[in-house]
């Protein structure tokens, strides 16, 4: 009867359900147990950054520009990138910039190579 409490049965349905009834409510707490332990690890990631921040700008040379906390939550980050695959989106500009980049610099190492060898006729 504990257990059922435990993962959300009320006080008057413990003795009643079966245990094919009782599986909706362990996938419920089970649920609510992965998002706390997402939430917990979330926050201690917060406060690592926090932590870090303070320790830089404590040792940190003078002269060095100081380290700042983050702006915006995580969350709003996540927003960014693709949640199947992690990766960041990128804008359209962003894709074209890449893409300029990659001619570039295929253009610089075709132009740097040893120069092509003429069949002597």
């Amino acid at each position: 009867m504990p257990y059922m409490l435990t993962i959300g049965i009320p006080y008057e349905l413990c003795g009643t359900l079966n245990p094919r009834k009782i599986k909706p409510f362990e996938q419920c707490y089970d649920n609510r147990e992965k998002l706390n332990d997402t939430h917990n690890w979330q926050l201690g990631g917060y406060v690592c950054e926090a932590v870090s921040v303070v320790m830089a700008n404590a040792f940190s040379k003078k002269g060095t520009p100081k380290k700042s906390y983050r702006d915006k939550p995580y969350y709003m980050e996540k927003e960014e990138h693709d949640i199947a695959t992690g990766k960041k989106v990128l804008s359209e500009e962003e894709k074209a910039i890449r893409v300029q980049r990659v001619f570039e610099q295929l253009n610089a190492t075709l132009s740097a190579k040893a120069p092509v060898i003429r069949n002597k006729e």
